[in-house]
Order: structure tokens, then C-alpha cells, then sequence
């Protein structure tokens, strides 16, 4: 048995090989549905579709109360929308090692449209000075969706130098700041 060669094809037809019309144009529509599935993914994120998006506070925009007898804080945190939706906040903040999170005064669930803000309040009792988190430690918002609710976290406030905000907030409540 003897093999044609590629020479021998390509003079039987010389469109072997080659993908038809209809096949590239098929190929293009879908390069294309891909590019435009890819940008309206990119455009969801960034709109906050998909996860919501909120402004990290700054070392400017916050501020903390400090109650020494009771080994109590109050963070004065503002929560700003920077998605397209209007985002239903159902919960801010938690509670951690030596920190107890206490009710907050502020009624949930907050409605946020987009580019509008409002200050939470997190009222946290430190248990325990030594146990409170001395790493990275970030704030949780919980917010509704149609499916459900989702969380994200807020890098918590920078208050400088190398100290996390509820370990430079614990030691003022313990009255060591």
C-alpha cells in the first residue's frame, strides 16, 4: 500500500486542508461572542454586578471613641458605594479574638445608591487586651442580592506605622494607647 503525498492532495484538491467560508465565518462569530462575553464580564465587575464595591476607609475619613472603664471602642466608619447598583447593606463588622462585636446603633439594612455613602458605627468590647489580632484583620459587609447575600471585605482604616486598627483601638480601650 502506498501513501499520497501532500503534493499529490494538494493537486487532487487544492482547497484541502483549508477551512470552508462558512467555517471561518463561523470561527469569527465566535471570537467575537467571546471578546464581547469577556467585556460585558469586565464592565460587571467593575459596575459591581458581580461582587459590590465599596471605598476602603482612609487614615482621614474615620474616627474612634474610646470608653476606658467599660474596655469599649467606637469606630466611626464610612461606608461608600462605588458600584452602579444600589446596594442593600444588611450587616457591618465582626466579632474576633478578644473583641466582642456589640449591637450596632445604626438600623439595618442601609440602602446605598450609587456614589452616596453613610457613616456605620462598630461598637466593639475588648474581652481580652493580649488576644485581640495583632495581623491583618478586615472588615466584612454583608450585602443582599437576588440569590443571596454576599460578603466583602474592607481593608480596615490606616492608622500608621506598622500597628492593625483593632489592635491600636483594643489598646486604647485597655487604656494602654
Amino acid at each position: 500500500m502506498e501513501l499520497l503525498t501532500d503534493e499529490v492532495w494538494a493537486r487532487l484538491d487544492p482547497h484541502a486542508g483549508r477551512l470552508s467560508w462558512r467555517q471561518t465565518r463561523r470561527l469569527w462569530q465566535a471570537v467575537f461572542a467571546c471578546v464581547v462575553l469577556l467585556g460585558a464580564g469586565l464592565f460587571g465587575w467593575r459596575a459591581g454586578l458581580i461582587a459590590p464595591r465599596f471605598e476602603p476607609p482612609d487614615a482621614q475619613n474615620w474616627s474612634a471613641e474610646f470608653d476606658a472603664r467599660a474596655g469599649e471602642f467606637t469606630m466611626h466608619l464610612p461606608l461608600m458605594n462605588q458600584g452602579a447598583l444600589t446596594e442593600t447593606v444588611l450587616a457591618v463588622g465582626r466579632p474576633g479574638p478578644g473583641l466582642t462585636l456589640l449591637p450596632p446603633a445604626d438600623s439595618f439594612p442601609l440602602t446605598l445608591a450609587h456614589n452616596t455613602g453613610q457613616d456605620v458605627s462598630l461598637r466593639y468590647r475588648v474581652t481580652d487586651c493580649a488576644a485581640v489580632p495583632a495581623g491583618e484583620w478586615p472588615i466584612p459587609v454583608r450585602v443582599s442580592r437576588p440569590w443571596g447575600s454576599v460578603t466583602v471585605d474592607l481593608r480596615g482604616p490606616s492608622i500608621g506605622g506598622n500597628t492593625p486598627w483593632q489592635r491600636k483601638l483594643a489598646d486604647g480601650a485597655c487604656g494602654r494607647g
